[in-house]
């Protein structure tokens, strides 16, 4: 339940976040947040980052094939999603790579396009993958509001506005772009967090069980020892 009051607490956080930026924040300060490599996109950044190193972590120390599988999925979609958030497809062209009309415009050099192809048919395949394996999991943890999963949810509710916003005509206001950095870093907190609110649950879960298996071999020595 203490998890669950930090995802509360994020949530409830969020609005006086945006009003402070706004509103109490200096000009400079406020334009510095809002630029693609301002003090908002750098930490979300880092969040994202702090996600994808962890998660490579954790895959490592699995005891099967398949959940190392699966790790190593959404590693590799937290990977694109830290590329997207950083705009490097601007390193090699001002189109964005997801969008049909790059591939389709003859003025883009084609090796860039084959590259980021190949990039994502990766991305959906492990994003399939991912989406097949974990939804069921994450759908049975929201009921419980178990609270990696309520973060997950959360994630995905705050990644979404951002989108939404950023292809509304509010964006072009600096209190959209305000709203919408805002929502992106919150994002991927939450993103951060649902991990580490999993492992713990994962370890504390694991501990349970080896406690179990100490209690039960201490009863099965005493048994013998009476025989």
């Amino acid at each position: 339940m203490k998890s669950n009051r930090i995802n509360i607490a994020i949530l409830a956080f969020t609005p006086v976040f945006i009003l402070i930026i706004a509103n109490l924040l200096p000009q400079a300060w406020v334009q510095n947040a809002l630029d693609d490599e301002g003090w908002l996109s750098i930490l979300t950044l880092i969040n994202i980052a702090v996600l994808f190193i962890g998660i490579i972590i954790f895959a490592v120390k699995l005891d099967t094939g398949s959940k190392r599988l699966l790790a190593l999925s959404i590693a590799y979609s937290v990977l694109i999603y830290f590329l997207r958030e950083a705009d490097f497809h601007r390193l090699f062209t001002p189109e964005h790579v997801t969008r049909l009309k790059y591939y389709l415009n003859p003025q883009y050099p084609l090796i860039p396009k084959i590259i980021s192809s190949v990039i994502f048919i990766i991305f959906f395949g492990a994003f399939g993958f991912m989406t097949l394996r974990g939804v069921p999991s994450i759908y049975k943890n929201v009921r419980t509001f178990e609270p990696w999963a309520m973060a997950v949810l959360f994630w995905l509710l705050f990644l979404f506005c951002s989108q939404l916003l950023d292809r509304s005509d509010f964006n072009d206001t600096i209190n959209g772009r305000i709203v919408e950095e805002s929502l992106e870093f919150f994002a991927s907190l939450y993103a951060l967090l649902s991990f580490l609110f999993f492992t713990r649950t994962k370890s504390s879960i694991q501990r349970n069980f080896s406690s179990i298996e100490v209690s039960s071999r201490g009863g099965q020595k005493k048994n013998n020892s009476v025989h």
